[in-house]
């Protein structure tokens, strides 16, 4: 089953870097551009952290955490990133963007 997620993963890698690329060499920017961005990196750690390697001395198991520890911390960093992105992505000067307006509240004059 960790090979299955392996290859999977390998694969969603390299379609959404392909399709990343597409959408920036020809300048089609957007949110589609951004989440096949953050979708190709995602894959990619992932991929790296579930190749099969050996646990079978001290200093395999060590590596094996160690590269799960990093992976672990780089997703972190990705998921923070994105949702510094959506908020963002939100500051608008109407709505409910940075400044705190709503559409719903009235002035009462």
């Amino acid at each position: 089953m960790n090979k299955a997620f392996h290859y999977f993963f390998g694969v969603l890698s390299v379609v959404t870097g392909i399709h990343f690329l597409y959408l920036l060499l020809t300048a089609q920017y957007g949110s589609l551009i951004v989440s096949s961005g953050f979708l190709c990196c995602i894959s990619t750690v992932l991929f790296i952290m579930l190749e099969p390697r050996p646990r079978v001395t001290e200093y395999q198991r060590k590596e094996d955490d160690r590269i799960q520890g990093q992976g672990l911390g780089i997703l972190t960093m990705i998921v923070i990133a994105a949702v510094i992105v959506i908020f963002a992505s939100s500051c608008t000067t109407t709505g409910y963007g940075c400044h705190g307006r709503s559409h719903c509240i009235t002035r009462v004059q």
